[in-house]
């Protein structure tokens, strides 16, 4: 099989950066708030790096989410981790059920048990100028078409 990376619009990564940022500034805000009168600048530094490391991690892992086709393994990159499926566990690919993008994931089988994997870089609730649904649903087409066999195709 070719190799083949799939990301989601770069509109789509920007606005899910943006929402990782938005989140952890609504967290320090909400630090800030509560803060014992006797803190000074560097306990609340100190109380806040968590959460900018935070915030650092989900903007970045916001930026990279997509699927990356290997010879011999899907590696599907989400919000918090990044997931390896074997190509030969992978049953199903979505088809953009009732026209929503909305919730789709790679179905798999692992040790005899169904598993499903969020594919959220392509996850699409509203798109009122047209400029991302068309993108997810090239993207998919795509995935499907590396995940047949070559005698499907």
């Amino acid at each position: 099989m070719i190799p083949l990376l799939l990301r989601a619009p770069v509109v789509v990564r920007i606005g899910n950066s943006m929402a990782g940022l938005a989140l952890g500034l609504c967290a320090v805000a909400v630090l800030a708030s509560t803060v014992p009168t006797w803190w000074g600048d560097a306990e609340f530094a100190v109380a806040s790096s968590p959460v900018a490391a935070a915030v650092g991690y989900l903007v970045v892992r916001a930026w990279r989410l997509g699927v990356r086709c290997e010879p011999d393994v899907l590696v599907v990159r989400g919000w918090l981790w990044s997931r390896r499926i074997p190509c030969s566990a992978v049953t199903d690919v979505p088809r953009d059920p009732a026209g929503t993008l909305f919730a789709l994931g790679v179905t798999w089988r692992h040790g005899g048990r169904r598993r499903w994997t969020p594919l959220t870089a392509f996850w699409v609730s509203s798109d009122p100028f047209g400029l991302v649904s068309p993108a997810a649903e090239d993207a998919l087409r795509l995935l499907r078409l590396w995940s047949a066999p070559v005698d499907d195709r």
